[in-house]
């Protein structure tokens, strides 16, 4: 379902509009069952060419660092860049009103029927495709820098110590944090032509 085009990304993104900004979240919240980072990135990357492969990946790298839900996170940070506070606003509303209505109707249908078999059952299976499309969306995120063999050391350094040590998420990113900025900061500058 596409609000605006489904026309592939062109070199200079097209302008960004409030009222499509905020059909922009409206539609990753309602597509994301399980996680709207994935219908994130096909709408701002690949449907409405907002954003690169490589703007995606920081902006999702720096939202993941703050704390809350990196939806929410991504629609107050690309709102503010395209349209300051009141984009911030428009893309979170975006965000969270539709999902907000739904979620507080299946938790009044859950009190009432959530201690039956088959409603457990069923979040079996939601959980398994949630975690499916987890490993979807890092996969999509390792592709732009992949060709960076420091970013995939610092990548499984994170996965090791969050997958199989269960370090909290606080402590590797108070770890590895700044010594991949260290490395990218100075990957860059070593790179960058005179």
């Amino acid at each position: 379902m596409a609000v605006i085009s489904t026309s592939r990304p062109s070199h200079d993104p097209p302008e960004v509009r409030l009222p499509h900004l905020f059909l922009a979240f409206l539609q990753c919240s309602l597509s994301g069952f399980g996680g709207a980072l994935n219908w994130t990135h096909r709408v701002f990357v690949e449907e409405w060419g907002w954003l690169s492969e490589e703007d995606f990946t920081e902006t999702i790298g720096f939202c993941q660092f703050l704390p809350g839900p990196n939806i929410v996170n991504v629609a107050v940070y690309l709102g503010q860049r395209y349209h300051g506070l009141r984009g911030a606003l428009v893309a979170v509303s975006g965000v969270v009103l539709v999902p907000l209505a739904v979620f507080i109707g299946l938790g009044a249908l859950y009190t009432s029927y959530g201690q039956i078999g088959a409603v457990h059952g069923a979040l079996g299976g939601i959980s398994a495709a949630a975690a499916g499309m987890m490993i979807s969306m890092a996969v999509k995120m390792a592709r732009p820098v992949r060709h960076l063999p420091w970013a995939m050391v610092f990548g499984t350094l994170a996965f090791i110590a969050m997958g199989l040590l269960q370090w909290p998420l606080l402590a590797v990113l108070l770890s590895l944090t700044p010594a991949s900025v260290v490395v990218a900061w100075l990957t860059r500058a070593w790179l960058r032509p005179e």
